[in-house]
């Protein structure tokens, strides 16, 4: 239990971090996006996945169920993604009288998100301890990312800072309470490995949204873009043979 709410610790810095990027270093998102998409994509391909795939054999469950779980939480993050982003960013160029409580919406959506973050990291400890580090490094990765879009998304509808503020430190502790709640619930191995599933497709299409925003040159570089996911994979790659 500790391990786990360890690692969500990180993962609030991690949240805080990303959000003073936002307000600080706006101008470098793209190379962070890109960098966060390819430990994403590592972690779910490289970890995540393979050990999900060896638990159906364990629990003797059809892997089928696996990739619908996997399938299911691609589309219910991009279902969330369209409702939080899409719409709070629609006209982003007006402050109307109802602008900052869906700014406060749109950010919300990102805390629920952040929760389910740390649920998956307490439950892929139990699962196993490798697991548990896989899902916290891809975490700790894209909460980064999560603490940037909080704040973007406050700042964009015109809410004042310190609700900014208020909503990141939000954001960046609700991980923890995942955690936590994780050893509150405890499923069945059955229901971790079908969770783990469903948060693996949670984590890719995160990846695909990230690598959709990244511009595929930045500073006159050519395959910039593809140079900087390949450092987030293999950045993966030998974290999880030293795992």
């Amino acid at each position: 239990m500790f391990e786990s709410i360890a690692f969500t610790l990180v993962t609030a810095c991690s949240t805080t971090f990303g959000g003073l990027l936002a307000l600080r270093m706006a101008n470098r998102a793209s190379s962070l996006l890109a960098i966060t998409a390819g430990v994403l994509l590592g972690v779910v391909f490289l970890d995540i996945l393979p050990e999900a795939y060896m638990n159906t054999f364990n629990i003797g469950l059809s892997v089928y169920f696996l990739m619908l779980a996997l399938l299911g939480g691609y589309v219910a993050f991009s279902a969330v993604e369209s409702f939080v982003h899409v719409h709070a960013l629609e006209h982003p160029e007006s402050a109307l009288p109802g602008e900052h409580s869906l700014g406060v919406l749109s950010a919300s959506g990102l805390v629920m998100h952040s929760f389910t973050d740390g649920l998956g990291i307490g439950i892929g400890f139990e699962v196993s301890h490798a697991l548990g580090i896989a899902i916290a490094i891809a975490v700790i990765g894209h909460d980064l990312v999560d603490g940037f879009n909080t704040v973007t998304l406050m700042e964009v509808h015109g809410n004042p800072r310190s609700r900014t503020i208020l909503l990141l430190l939000l954001d960046a502790i609700a991980p923890v309470a995942g955690a936590v709640t994780s050893y509150v619930w405890s499923p069945s191995l059955t229901v971790s490995t079908l969770f783990i599933g469903f948060f693996a497709g949670m984590l890719l299409r995160i990846s695909c949204g990230a690598t959709l925003q990244t511009p595929r040159r930045q500073n006159g570089l050519m395959f910039e873009r593809e140079l900087l996911l390949s450092l987030g994979i293999g950045f993966v790659f030998f974290t999880v043979a030293l795992v």
